[in-house]
C-alpha cells in the first residue's frame, strides 16, 4: 500500500513543490511561533516550558505547568495550538515527507521498508494535531483534571518526537548513501 503512495509522490518530490514548504517552515519557525508570546505576555510565560517541547509528561506536572501559565497565557497556548500549530504540522509533515521520498528515490531504489519509512513524518504530523487538540482541551479545561487525556496526550507527543527523529536519521542515512554513491 505505502509503495504504491510513494510511487504517486516520487513526481512531486523535486524542487518546485519542496522549496515552498521549506519556507513555509522557516516562517513559522522565525515569525508565527514566537512573535505571539513575546508580544502579548508581558514576562513570557510559556516560553521553554510548552508541553508539546518535552518528550513526555505526567498530569501533576502538565497540571502545574498549566497552572504556571495563567489565564492569559493557557488562552494564547491553545489558540497558538489549533491556529498555528496545526497547519504547521501538515506544513512540515508533507514537506519532510517529500524531502524524504526525494532523498530515498535516488539512494534506495529497492527498499520497500525504507519506502515506507518516508511516511514517517506524516505519521508525526498526525501525532502532532492530536496532541493539539488534547493540549488544548486540558487548556481550555482547566482547572478540570483530565488524567487519562494527559496521558494520550502525553503518548502523542513522544510518538511525534519518536517518529520525527526517526525521519531525521533516515535523511541522514539517504543523503549520506547517496553522496558516496555520487562521488563513486
Amino acid at each position: 500500500m505505502f509503495e504504491k503512495f510513494y510511487t504517486r509522490f516520487i513526481p512531486v518530490a523535486k524542487g518546485r513543490y519542496i522549496w515552498p514548504g521549506i519556507v513555509l517552515i522557516i516562517l513559522f519557525n522565525t515569525v508565527f511561533f514566537p512573535l505571539p508570546p513575546a508580544r502579548f505576555l508581558e514576562n513570557n510565560t510559556l516560553s521553554g516550558r510548552l508541553l508539546d517541547l518535552k518528550f513526555s509528561y505526567n498530569a501533576a506536572e502538565t497540571y502545574a505547568l498549566i497552572d504556571s501559565y495563567g489565564a492569559e497565557g493557557r488562552t494564547l497556548y491553545w489558540k497558538m495550538a489549533l491556529v498555528v500549530d496545526n497547519p504547521y504540522a501538515v506544513v512540515y509533515g508533507i514537506s519532510f515527507m517529500l524531502i524524504l521520498i526525494f532523498v530515498l528515490s535516488v539512494s534506495f531504489t529497492e527498499s520497500r521498508f525504507l519506502k515506507t519509512l518516508a511516511f514517517l513524518p506524516i505519521l508525526a504530523a498526525l501525532f502532532d494535531l492530536l496532541e493539539n487538540g488534547s493540549i488544548a482541551y486540558l487548556l481550555i479545561s482547566f482547572p478540570v483534571s483530565h488524567v487519562a487525556l494527559v496521558q494520550f496526550a502525553s503518548f502523542c507527543t513522544s510518538m511525534k518526537w519518536i517518529s520525527l527523529v526517526g525521519a531525521v536519521f533516515l535523511l541522514i542515512y539517504g543523503a549520506a548513501k547517496y553522496l558516496t554513491y555520487r562521488s563513486a
